[in-house]
């Protein structure tokens, strides 16, 4: 019954809502939804636009979460067990990390000095930072916002 309640209700679900990301995410802010965002309309594109021609078909909706599906089901069982949904899951934030590493490990040495751990908030420093005497002031910080109309920018 349990790899029949897997085959019948969970695998189905899991491909509506596979599916179904592509049109909240279309519909959606500059990052997506939840807290960290999914990186938005673009970073969509990038992911299933297999064929790189600027649109999502069904087709490579489809084929995306075929291949998904295949990476989970450790066993080729045609189903997935929790242990495998868990253990895919898991493979997946360690690529997610492994590729914010990279981004992050400017000189590719596998470790983040001190000097790549704090670029993000140099860069951000810097941008707001308008008049360049090394301080930001509220002034500076309400003209960027009035610079991009008060919403978030895309990181």
């Amino acid at each position: 019954m349990h790899k029949s309640l897997i085959l019948k209700v969970i695998v189905p679900a899991s491909a509506v809502l596979i599916a179904g990301s592509a049109v909240v995410l279309a519909d959606s802010g500059p990052r997506g939804f939840g807290p960290k965002g999914m990186g938005g309309p673009e970073r969509l594109i990038e992911r299933l636009d297999t064929n790189e021609d600027g649109k999502i078909s069904k087709e490579e909706v489809d084929a995306v979460r075929d291949e998904r599906f295949a990476k989970f089901d450790t066993d080729n069982s045609g189903g997935l067990s929790l242990e495998e949904m868990e253990a895919g899951r898991e493979a997946e934030k360690q690529e997610r990390r492994a590729e914010r590493l990279s981004k992050i490990d400017t000189n590719g040495d596998q470790e983040i000095s001190r000097d790549e751990f704090g670029g993000r908030e140099l860069r951000l420093f810097d941008r707001l930072d308008a008049n360049e005497d090394g301080e930001i002031t509220a002034d500076e910080i309400e003209a960027m916002r009035d610079k991009r109309g008060g919403k978030r920018r895309d990181r």
